[in-house]
């Protein structure tokens, strides 16, 4: 279904199901978890390489007050220290590569990638999504103070690159909002930065089903806008 450029899917939310099921088994501990789904509010933003999901997740946090988080900023850190680069530079896929990928032939952009494919392999596949977990949550799912984060009552947070379908299926299950950004290729290629378009991290999420779907073809910054603020309504 659409609704002035915006699909959205018909999908029943896991989020509600959990309400229930935690009022049904009402430990202690369950009832901390009760209160900590009811406070926090999560978007879960996922679009290939340029689509404009940065772009969106900046405006939830100037307009909205959310708090940006990266599944893959361990990744960034690992990746810092083993070409002995500034971290700064591993989230500017634009900064020139150092001679340690020159030798290597790639990008850092396409190391990152190789890195975090060989960690989720060979250790988990939530291994970056569990270390976002317990820093969102401080850990064992207890809910933030605002003296932790400095964030309002309503904890709110955007997930700005879920790329995997582990990671859909990980924030589905917590109840958040699942948007998808979608850019035609052309419009996106001056942002691949020696990064391949193919990689499962760019296609894993191309069939899933997600609450709302932007098209970011035609639209301005204004309108992007419009929709982040429709979703949130």
């Amino acid at each position: 279904m659409e609704f002035f450029g915006l699909e959205i899917a018909g999908r029943f939310h896991y989020h509600y199901f959990s309400y229930f099921y935690f009022f049904f088994n009402l430990a202690p501990w369950n009832l901390i978890k009760i209160g900590l789904y009811f406070k926090m509010k999560i978007v879960f933003l996922n679009g290939k390489i340029g689509s404009g999901k940065d772009l969106a997740a900046s405006y939830l946090q100037k307009k909205h007050g959310y708090k940006i988080c990266r599944i893959a900023d361990i990744l960034k850190e690992i990746t810092a220290l083993l070409v002995d680069v500034p971290i700064r530079d591993c989230y500017d896929h634009k900064k020139k590569v150092p001679k340690l990928m020159q030798e290597f032939n790639i990008t850092l952009g396409g190391y990152q990638q190789k890195i975090g494919t060989a960690l989720r392999r060979e250790i988990h596949p939530d291994v970056f999504l569990i270390r976002l977990w317990n820093k969102m949550t401080k850990g064992h799912d207890k809910p933030l103070t605002k003296e932790d984060q400095g964030l309002d009552d309503n904890q709110k947070f955007v997930v700005v690159d879920g790329r995997l379908k582990n990671e859909f299926s990980f924030f589905s299950k917590k109840g958040a909002t699942m948007v998808r950004i979608n850019r035609e290729f052309e419009l996106r290629k001056p942002f691949l930065c020696g990064r391949d378009p193919d990689h499962e991290t760019e296609t894993a999420l191309d069939d899933a089903k997600f609450d709302f779907v932007i098209d970011n073809n035609t639209m301005k910054k204004g309108d992007l806008y419009k929709r982040i603020d429709m979703i949130l309504l």
